[in-house]
């Protein structure tokens, strides 16, 4: 996935994470909804299904899987893959609660009432289908027949597209719709497949931007970066992307050791990240390296897979 789309994807999730804690005005918090188990497996193993949904909403009675939508042409694997939702059922969704940790909202999987899913896309994405062709018009519509569809745009609202969602009191509010802002905060919610791009980002404007370097800054390893983000990353993707940084000077390393420090020195690379990733791409900077160690030589590719 080019730097461009991951950046589009980036801020799709972003754009829902602000309207949940409510960046602007009130979120899904304030109304009671609680964000437990992010990309924990939801299944069916009776139908052979399995779902990963970024975000759930669970407010003690009803549950709403929430999915992102890929930028760009809306595809059939897409709707496929959506549309395994709609294959889970009450016991799926029951051992689903059992896997997340509901011991911080007070709440319990035994007053399970209804249970949905949506699915989330930019406003620019829906309309450009909306206004498109008929094969574009037409994935739309497909999509439609799985579940409701949720537009964010950026300085606009989280709002409801079509369909109803059993839980009327969350159909009523993204039927009026949630603001959120035109850019979200420090925190950058990595998607379900982590490409090299977007962890360099996570990395540069959650962890380093959002760190104190005024003393002797910051240290990171790759083994333990996914720790930061509550996220399984392999220790090369990790390694690889704070190499990247270290050779368009972000930060540092010693010879021979595996901690890279960031300083307040090294500060304005940090920060104009995305703007160095449009033109200075991982793959083609990391090339560059002669005989570098076993994990430097691996293609980024190893560590990325189609959503």
């Amino acid at each position: 996935m080019e730097w461009e789309q991951q950046e589009a994807y980036l801020k799709i999730h972003n754009l829902f994470y602000s309207a949940v804690h409510g960046e602007v005005d009130q979120g899904l918090v304030d109304y009671g909804y609680r964000v437990p188990g992010e990309f924990t497996i939801a299944e069916n193993r009776k139908k052979g299904v399995r779902c990963q949904p970024p975000f759930t909403l669970y407010d003690n009675n009803n549950l709403i899987f929430v999915d992102i939508v890929k930028p760009g042409r809306i595809t059939a694997d897409t709707v496929t893959r959506l549309s395994k939702y709609n294959n889970l059922d009450r016991e799926s969704v029951e051992n689903y609660l059992d896997r997340c940790d509901l011991s911080s909202s007070g709440y319990s999987k035994n007053e399970l009432d209804n249970f949905d899913s949506c699915y989330v896309m930019s406003k620019r994405q829906y309309e450009s289908h909306l206004s498109g062709g008929p094969e574009l018009q037409e994935r739309l519509d497909d999509l439609k027949t799985e579940g409701s569809i949720i537009t964010a745009s950026p300085g606009g609202k989280l709002i409801k597209e079509n369909g109803g969602i059993h839980d009327s009191k969350i159909d009523q509010i993204l039927s009026q719709g949630i603001s959120i802002p035109n850019r979200t905060g420090k925190f950058v919610h990595l998607p379900r497949t982590v490409y090299p791009e977007s962890l360099t980002v996570a990395i540069c404007e959650e962890i380093v931007a959002g760190s104190d370097l005024s003393e002797t800054g910051i240290k990171l390893r790759g083994s333990t970066v996914g720790d930061h983000f509550g996220r399984e990353i392999e220790t090369d993707l990790g390694h690889r992307v704070l190499e990247y940084l270290r050779k368009i000077n972000a930060c540092r390393v010693k010879q021979g050791e595996s901690e890279y420090t960031f300083t307040k020195y090294n500060l304005d690379v940090v920060l104009s990240i995305r703007k160095r990733l449009a033109t200075d791409p991982i793959e083609e900077t990391l090339s560059d390296d002669v005989g570098g160690s076993s994990s430097q030589d691996m293609s980024l590719s190893d560590f990325t897979s189609s959503n």
